[in-house]
């Protein structure tokens, strides 16, 4: 159901969270925006995977700043969720960083313990995965 490059507006469908999936060859697809999550809890790491990837997102998930130059390589992302605590490195410096490989991709901080004035757009932990997803939906949507 692809027209050239673009799509036909009844080959989009949304999932019921409002997350577009688009229609190929008679079956519905999600669209594959690429993520890149760093954060050095493993167990807040695997859970943003988990929950964006059910969505149709494709996740690059990072535990720490060494990880961080291999995972550039799948370039480029259209999001960044990071911890603005990771290791020794800071938040400038990761966002930095994925801006090289990545120059249009958005960010979305997370913490636990810092407040929203550290990013444009932020989440604090602890955060309930829906909350995450409608967070991702809407930056990945608004205008740039």
């Amino acid at each position: 159901m692809l027209t050239g490059s673009c799509l036909r507006s009844d080959s989009i469908r949304f999932t019921p969270e409002g997350f577009p999936k688009f229609m190929q060859h008679g079956k519905v697809q999600a669209m594959q925006e690429k993520i890149l999550v760093i954060d050095d809890e493993p167990l807040i790491l695997k859970a943003v995977e988990r929950a964006l990837s059910r969505v149709g997102y494709a996740v690059t998930p990072v535990k720490n700043a060494q990880e961080l130059g291999a995972a550039l390589n799948k370039a480029p992302f259209a999001l960044l969720i990071t911890d603005v605590y990771v290791g020794e490195e800071s938040v400038d410096s990761i966002i930095e960083k994925v801006k090289e490989a990545s120059p249009s991709v958005r960010v979305l901080c997370m913490s636990g313990s810092v407040k929203e004035d550290v990013c444009r757009d932020f989440i604090e932990k602890p955060f309930k995965l829906d909350e995450l997803r409608k967070k991702v939906r809407d930056i990945l949507h608004e205008p740039s």
